[in-house]
């Protein structure tokens, strides 16, 4: 449970002050007592996952990705040190071309501005997107290192950062006039690049040290070096990938002794926080852009604030992945140096959760119910619960409470046994709360096994109908 404390309870958000006996509200077949303060600051962020697997053929094994800035086209560099576009609007191959001036290729790829970057042994190669042509050669100094790589895109879209570890130096590229402006001295075999989402830090990490290097991107000068296997456990040389929240956490995924998939999580600063254990082998992360989601290259789908498992949806058991969203944020895409295919997840969009459950419906015993309405700081919300799924409950887009005469601040739709009612209260500074309800006794005539829906509203003024902002997803609980 998150941790309370008593600034976190809101006083001005109490459900309902305690009723009589004989107003008890009947939810999941159970008489509760709406007695409790709602708790605000608190709730789970996330998404109630509808995730599917889908297998895209590539024609080629793949290391790198880059998606266009439209999310319609995805570009991957082959194993035969070429580059492959798939059309993302249809899941289809499209086409495969070669980089030519004799460029051994990493997995380091970037796409800004019509054009590529591609990352080769000793030089980085870009080329317009649209015709293939080349249009410079950027030289990097070589040494014997590793032969994967990276390209990272500053997010106000002028430079482009590039690695390899056969490189001693990270490059900064001019995406205006195609020249490298600047570098960084670092050493060789550092194969991986993310940058902090205000561009002011780019990370870099070694897999023959594990290593993560912190560097200044104002000064290029470096800030810090720490280790990224922090757990005891040690990391195995395995190529690692790295990714960065939105809020600025660093994400380090790499393979521990046993070969069991760890993600390392460090503040912005380098500091260690956390290692996320991963349930089998894995290389390969990325951070939804909404800061929500792992992704890893072995399909599981972790919470990021936690590292808790939410989904896995398998991909092939063999070789070195690599893990990139889309701009929207709702797929996630995985190549593979031994798979011919790309995998895909997609659904991270499609459920949004400002509802969950926990707890039970038992007598003596509390269920909480999390509300989490991003961007809704201080709405009024309405929790409506029903033993009937077709009378009081919105299914799927089937839109508003049928309320009839009613409004949603007093739902009644038998005036008998009550068995819809609904809550108010007031969203917190993030735009979430928590709602408790604790069991008083067994409400007559409602069997165990009886299934109870729940939903939440929220309105941008009064608890009306033609106020109404969102309505929630549906949760169900059933009575114990």
């Amino acid at each position: 449970m998150p941790p309370r404390s008593a600034e976190e309870v809101a006083l001005n958000a109490i459900l309902a002050s305690p009723r009589p006996t004989s107003r008890r509200i009947l939810c999941r077949g159970l008489a509760v007592v709406a007695a409790v303060a709602l708790l605000l600051g608190l709730g789970r962020a996330g998404l109630s996952l509808d995730l599917e697997g889908r297998r895209i053929p590539a024609l080629f094994a793949s290391h790198g990705l880059a998606i266009d800035d439209t999310d319609r086209r995805l570009f991957m560099v082959s194993e035969y040190d070429s580059v492959a576009e798939v059309d993302l609007a249809t899941n289809r191959f499209v086409r495969a071309f070669s980089v030519g001036s004799g460029a051994r290729l990493s997995s380091g790829l970037a796409h800004v501005a019509g054009k590529l970057y591609v990352v080769a042994s000793d030089r980085t190669v870009v080329l317009d997107a649209e015709t293939d042509a080349e249009l410079a050669v950027l030289p990097h100094p070589t040494a014997l290192g590793l032969s994967k790589g990276e390209a990272v895109v500053s997010s106000d879209r002028s430079l482009v950062y590039t690695v390899i570890g056969s490189s001693t130096s990270i490059s900064v590229i001019d995406v205006a006039s195609d020249t490298v402006v600047g570098t960084v001295r670092l050493g060789k075999d550092f194969v991986s690049l993310a940058l902090s989402p205000a561009g002011e830090r780019v990370y870099a990490v070694n897999p023959e040290t594990s290593e993560l290097a912190i560097i200044d991107t104002r000064s290029l000068s470096l800030e810090r070096r720490v280790g990224f296997a922090f757990d005891g456990e040690g990391a195995l040389d395995i190529v690692p990938q790295i990714s960065v929240g939105p809020s600025g956490q660093v994400f380090v995924a790499y393979v521990a002794p046993g070969y069991r998939g760890r993600i390392a999580v460090l503040s912005p600063s380098g500091d260690a926080m956390q290692t996320f254990v991963l349930p089998g082998y894995s290389t390969g992360v990325a951070c939804s852009p909404d800061g929500r989601h792992l992704a890893t290259g072995a399909g599981y789908v972790l919470d990021a604030s936690d590292g808790s498992l939410l989904d896995h949806v398998p991909t092939p058991f063999v070789g070195l992945y690599h893990v990139v969203f889309n701009h929207e944020g709702d797929r996630a895409f995985i190549s593979n140096d031994n798979d011919r295919f790309l995998s895909v997840i997609e659904g991270f969009h499609e459920v949004p959760t400002q509802i969950e459950l926990e707890g039970a419906v038992r007598v003596g015993e509390t269920l909480e119910i999390y509300l989490d309405f991003p961007g809704e700081t201080g709405a009024p919300f309405q929790i409506a619960a029903s033993a009937s799924v077709d009378r009081g409950i919105p299914l799927g887009s089937a839109g508003l409470f049928p309320l009839d005469n009613d409004t949603l601040l007093r739902l009644t739709l038998d005036p008998l046994t009550r068995e819809c009612v609904g809550f108010k209260g007031f969203l917190g500074p993030n735009g979430r709360a928590v709602a408790q309800f604790r069991s008083s006794h067994h409400a007559p005539g409602v069997p165990a096994g009886t299934t109870i829906y729940l939903a939440a509203v929220t309105f941008d003024g009064s608890l009306t109908r033609d106020s109404v902002r969102t309505i929630s997803n549906v949760a169900s609980i059933v009575v114990e």
